[in-house]
């Protein structure tokens, strides 16, 4: 699968404003929290956000991932 960053990719946009969580904090299942999301990750193919990448450089598949009120967990 081919991802690009959405903020390389300039002439996309999401549909809503509120769907953009960068800099949202990210809290796992034990409650640490783990980091903040860096970026969004666009496929290629499907051309629909798919995954997020943290400020530590890990990526989660937007499958499992739950955003929560100003947080993702």
């Amino acid at each position: 699968m081919t991802y690009a960053p959405l903020s390389d990719l300039h002439d996309w946009h999401l549909v809503h404003s509120d769907q953009d969580i960068r800099g949202w904090k990210v809290i796992a299942a034990d409650g640490d929290t783990v980091g903040k999301v860096d970026e969004l990750l666009v496929s290629m193919d499907s051309e629909m956000v798919e995954a997020v990448r943290l400020d530590n450089g890990a990526e989660y598949n937007t499958d499992d991932i739950e955003i929560g009120d100003g947080v993702v967990y």
